[in-house]
């Protein structure tokens, strides 16, 4: 694609996050993709963390928006590494994370002071403190 002219470096970034690979990042950020905080929400959504990390290096922090993807994806230990860097969107994180069935993700918000939570987000209030 790219020796036919394709120059959307960014969403390449993105995709290739998304998608774990990390040659193609690679190849995006010699080309010019300079958004690491579209790089970062497709590494926390397709669950990268190796990706993820290799975003916060080049500059991403977007850590909310990050846990916010992997609380709606399911991804526990990307969420950790969002909350080491600094994310604290507990309630939308647990709304997420009840919505989608994810008990690990709603229990690791409510431990870091989630309190919001209502019958859309969890079905039967099963994770409310």
């Amino acid at each position: 694609m790219i020796q036919k002219g394709a120059n959307e470096w960014d969403a390449g970034l993105h995709g290739a996050c998304f998608g774990g690979q990390r040659e193609m990042a690679e190849i995006m950020f010699q080309r010019g993709a300079s958004d690491w905080n579209s790089g970062l929400s497709g590494a926390c959504e397709g669950g990268k963390r190796d990706l993820a990390e290799l975003m916060i290096q080049h500059g991403a922090d977007d850590w909310n928006m990050g846990l916010c993807f992997a609380c709606f994806k399911g991804h526990r230990d990307v969420a950790e590494l969002m909350i080491q860097h600094g994310a604290n969107v507990w309630n939308d994180g647990l709304w997420l994370a009840c919505y989608w069935g994810h008990r690990d993700l709603a229990e690791l918000m409510i431990q870091h002071g989630a309190f919001v939570c209502d019958s859309i987000g969890c079905p039967g209030h099963e994770f409310t403190q």
